[in-house]
């Protein structure tokens, strides 16, 4: 059983339904009061973009401590606590690979965002493979750079692909933050279910 930390009519919530066969189910409210909620048939929960579920997780893998958040907790039989990933880097990348219908983006990157969101888009940018990642000064994201072991300079030149809260664009083409979304729950499921998801009912889904 597969949890989303959010109400029924929540495009992840949908998403997450129509990709896969395990039962889904929607739980709204404080996370850690969802987490004291475990039963033996959860999976994990399925988490909205944000820095809660990371202070929560009994340990992270690495993808998640450097970017400085986790969407997604999964459990591991008897054992108490959840081990936090993020699955929202997996979802940009693919996302702009679908799209592009390239594995990897050359040229110059810039990033119009703050919070996990934009944290997460370096990230994505990052195993894209561009030249060189620009944003606006932000300590936050000065220090997930960091962390990720590259280096982010103030915007200087005119980008060939750029990150918004709306999603990717570059060369007249977009992945938008809706297909960001398809993307990160199809991760989502891989992980929570070691099954494919059903990408198309999943499109279908997103209306």
């Amino acid at each position: 059983m597969i949890v989303w930390a959010g109400s029924q009519e929540d495009l992840g919530y949908r998403l997450l339904a129509a990709g896969t066969t395990e039962h889904v189910i929607a739980k709204s409210g404080d996370l850690g009061e969802v987490l004291s909620l475990r039963e033996p048939a959860w999976s994990g929960v399925a988490v909205p973009p944000g820095t809660g579920a990371l202070r929560l997780a009994e340990n992270s893998d690495g993808l998640a401590k450097a970017v400085g958040f986790a969407d997604t907790l999964a459990f591991a039989g008897g054992l108490p606590g959840a081990f936090g990933f993020l699955s929202r880097v997996a979802g940009m990348v693919e996302a702009v690979r679908q799209a592009s219908g390239q594995e990897y983006l050359a040229g110059y990157a810039r990033v119009n965002a703050t919070g996990p969101e934009a944290w997460a888009a370096l990230a994505a940018l990052t195993q894209l493979r561009v030249e060189r990642i620009e944003s606006t000064p932000d300590a936050l994201v000065g220090a997930v750079a960091h962390r990720l072991g590259i280096t982010v300079t103030p915007p200087q030149h005119e980008p060939t692909i750029e990150f918004d809260p709306t999603g990717f664009r570059w060369d007249g083409a977009r992945a938008s933050n809706e297909r960001v979304e398809l993307y990160t729950a199809g991760a989502q499921i891989r992980l929570l279910t070691s099954r494919e998801p059903d990408i198309e009912a999943m499109m279908a889904a997103c209306g």
